[in-house]
């Protein structure tokens, strides 16, 4: 039905990008409970600050910063609202896979994380700025420990009032946003509406309008 799968047609898109068979297709999903929520939304959360209270002058070990979780500024070296251009990250050496975006976006552009991002896939505007991260890896969550296979009632329970089930026809999809920034995760459920099959961060608006509009760039 068009209407279900318009959501899904950027991922048909970067299908082009070379990555092999199946590389863009549902992962295996790894059965997880609800994780515990945080109350900040999908921001990442900040760093904390030097403590106050008196003490030794040695400073504590760092806490270790999990590099794969996205949050609704990106992951890695794939940030939104920086400016990022492909020509950036592509001089960086962190994409492989670059090809434009197929039949359906040929203006566009995809690519794929490298390292321990291969699990990402980057979508470019036609001025070639970045426009959403996306991951489809069960490896990666969101800083409140989404992911993909997570459930649609694990992620209202996650989420509450902060998230919002976006529906079109018999299709659902959810999405959480953070109003400082604009931005938001969106959650690409199966056909079934049952399960999480790919999370995208970018534009709040721009996510729910492709959504509820059928736009297939």
């Amino acid at each position: 039905m068009a209407v279900r799968i318009r959501p899904t047609f950027l991922v048909a898109a970067l299908a082009v990008l070379t990555l092999g068979c199946g590389a863009l297709g549902v992962r295996d999903r790894e059965t997880t409970g609800a994780p515990t929520p945080i109350v900040s939304g999908e921001a990442a959360p900040p760093s904390p600050g030097p403590s106050s209270s008196a003490g030794p002058t040695t400073a504590p070990p760092s806490p270790s910063v999990d590099p794969l979780v996205l949050s609704v500024d990106g992951i890695g070296p794939y940030r939104l609202g920086t400016g990022a251009t492909l020509d950036q990250l592509q001089g960086a050496g962190v994409l492989t896979s670059v090809a434009n975006g197929g039949e359906a976006c040929p203006q566009h552009f995809g690519a794929q994380g490298t390292g321990q991002y291969t699990g990402i896939r980057l979508w470019f505007l036609p001025d070639r700025k970045l426009d959403f991260v996306i991951a489809r890896a069960p490896t990666i969550r969101t800083p409140s420990g989404a992911r993909v296979g997570t459930t649609l009632a694990e992620l209202q329970t996650i989420y509450g009032s902060r998230g919002e089930v976006l529906t079109v026809g018999g299709a659902k999809a959810y999405i959480v946003r953070v109003a400082s920034s604009g931005r938001a995760i969106y959650f690409e459920l199966d056909l079934a509406n049952a399960q999480v099959i790919a999370m995208y961060a970018g534009g709040g608006d721009r996510l729910a309008q492709r959504f509820l509009g059928g736009s297939d760039c």
